[in-house]
């Protein structure tokens, strides 16, 4: 009969220890909403992907020292944008136009459509409305194998 009574306390016991379910932490944040808005260049890294050790190369002085402003405005609400500076600095943005994601509601890849082209970058991180970073890296290949990747950082504005 301890047993018994022993047993039940022991199941009374681990039931009532149960961990109360989660409550709600916060309103949910779109990724997709949160690139929107205007974006100044922050750090430009140039990396070997052929290479076996990755060698990075930081070409951020070539953009400040040349286009100081070059930054991008994206409107996710029209799906545009237009880039600040840009002639003075060779990149892969165009000089504005529409733009895309893979997925809407979580996306990973986003794509610019420029006059007679299209440049498929992808996030290296979520950017949400309360973020200041937008991260993107965009790869070269050539012989269905990538050679060299663009990562830019981008500060919020």
């Amino acid at each position: 009969m301890k047993k018994l009574a022993f047993f039940m306390f022991l199941t009374v016991l681990a039931v009532a220890c149960r961990p109360e379910e989660p409550k709600e932490i916060g309103p949910r944040y779109s990724t997709s909403e949160g690139v929107s808005g205007n974006w100044l260049i922050n750090e430009v890294v140039v990396v070997d992907e052929s290479s076996p050790i990755k060698l990075e190369r930081d070409i951020t002085v070539f953009y400040s020292a040349t286009a100081p402003n070059f930054g991008i405005n994206l409107n996710v609400d029209a799906r545009t944008y237009t880039v600040n500076d840009g002639a003075a600095v060779r990149h892969f943005f165009g000089d504005g136009g529409s733009f895309g994601f893979d997925d809407d509601e979580f996306p990973t890849l986003i794509y610019f459509y420029t006059q007679g082209d299209t440049v498929e970058m992808a996030f290296n991180r979520a950017t949400r409305s309360t973020d200041p970073f937008l991260d993107l890296s965009f790869e070269r290949s050539a012989c269905e194998k990538v050679y060299v990747s663009y990562q830019y950082l981008f500060t919020r504005q």
